[in-house]
Formats: C-alpha cells, sequence, structure tokens
C-alpha cells in the first residue's frame, strides 16, 4: 500500500502517514532513499495498526 492509500484508509493526510513512518510508529518498508523516502506498508501491519490504536465503545 502507499502511503495515499494508508492515509485514505486511516483517515488522516499523507503528511501525518509520512511522520508516523519516520519516526517508526507506523511500520514501513523505504524503497526510496534517506533523503526522499518512498514508504510502502504492507495490508497486514495496517490492520494491526487499526486494531491497537481503535477504541472499543464501553457497554453498561
Amino acid at each position: 500500500m502507499t502511503t495515499g492509500d494508508v492515509a485514505h484508509s486511516i483517515g488522516v493526510c499523507s503528511k501525518t502517514v509520512q511522520r508516523w513512518s519516520a519516526s517508526g510508529r507506523l511500520p514501513a518498508i523505504n524503497i526510496g532513499t534517506a533523503e526522499r523516502p518512498i514508504y510502502r506498508f504492507s495490508a497486514a501491519a495496517i490492520a494491526q495498526f487499526i486494531a491497537a490504536h481503535t477504541t472499543q465503545p464501553v457497554t453498561a
């Protein structure tokens, strides 16, 4: 998945996904260079990220 694909599926902008990737918060593979990174993401890693950062509603 591309940065744009991930941003669209999570509901954030591409720059946020890039920052999360650069900081290591969101696992990615850099297929570019250090000066000009091009990130790619696995669907499984994105699903795991979403599950870890989604809150569950509290039932009474």
